[in-house]
């Protein structure tokens, strides 16, 4: 099947380089926290930081999104959706027909893809002039976990420090008249100060 070359630039570096944010305690934190599951913090934690200059230089981004990492199957048909929101970066939304040798296909958009808990109608991506739609609803639920990550990337330090806070989801992916149930494997929001140092 033909793959569509788009990338979530986000979401996509996240998931490739494996980068990991630290869950702070709430007592050390002085933020409320609870659960410490940052499986997938990863994937909000980076973004198209790139130095400006030579010369030492700071960046700080206050940057609040959310992350919905969904698969699904059913007779005939296997199906993968991410979704992405970043008030700084833009959204985006990637969907997999087939599994991994099957079809892929997304898109960068400026209209929100979750309102008010439930997913909007520009939650959906086209296959050959037939749209992939994601359908249902993600809520936010249950305490801030505080996070915290340092690392470096193309001759900046970064440095991570905000909250997550887990989703629920009920949702689902329409196609060519078939009806994929999903489940979400990473599914949360986050509210992230983001400070690009230049090392170089």
């Amino acid at each position: 099947m033909t793959t569509h070359h788009h990338r979530l630039t986000r979401v996509g570096i996240g998931l490739a380089i494996g980068t990991a944010l630290i869950a702070v305690p709430a007592a050390a934190s002085g933020l409320a926290g609870g659960s410490t599951d940052t499986s997938a913090a990863k994937t909000a934690a980076v973004a198209d930081h790139s130095p400006n200059s030579s010369k030492a230089s700071s960046k700080t981004t206050h940057e609040r999104g959310f992350v919905l990492e969904c698969r699904g199957k059913t007779k005939g048909l296997r199906v993968s959706a991410t979704l992405y929101e970043n008030n700084v970066y833009g959204n985006d939304i990637q969907i997999a027909l087939g599994g991994p040798d099957g079809e892929v296909n997304g898109r960068a958009l400026k209209r929100k893809l979750v309102e008010k808990g439930h997913l909007t109608r520009a939650a959906k991506v086209m296959f050959d002039g037939k749209p992939a739609k994601v359908r249902g609803t993600a809520y936010k639920v249950g305490p801030k976990t505080p996070v915290h990550d340092e690392y470096d990337d193309a001759g900046n330090h970064i440095i991570v420090d905000g909250t997550h806070r887990r989703m629920i989801t009920d949702m689902g992916l329409i196609y060519d008249g078939k009806r994929v149930g999903l489940t979400c494997d990473a599914a949360f929001a986050y509210n992230l100060t983001v400070v690009t140092e230049s090392v170089e």
